[in-house]
């Protein structure tokens, strides 16, 4: 993982928040998320997994890795 990235997930972790680096498609992954559990489509733990992986991905499009 790139340096950068890392100090970027650590500080993300100890701050209890973070930096929305594309809000609008962030918004669309967590709604997403939201929406999978609600109408039962995947489970809160599937839901999650799939929302960290599009979280991941949006962060490698954008920083590159």
């Amino acid at each position: 993982i790139d340096p950068t990235l890392t100090v970027f997930y650590q500080a993300a972790i100890v701050g209890r928040s973070w930096f929305d680096f594309a809000p609008v498609e962030t918004k669309k992954i967590f709604e997403q998320m939201v929406d999978d559990v609600l109408t039962g489509r995947l489970s809160s733990t599937a839901a999650t997994t799939a929302a960290n992986t599009a979280l991941e991905t949006l962060v490698k499009e954008t920083y590159g890795e």
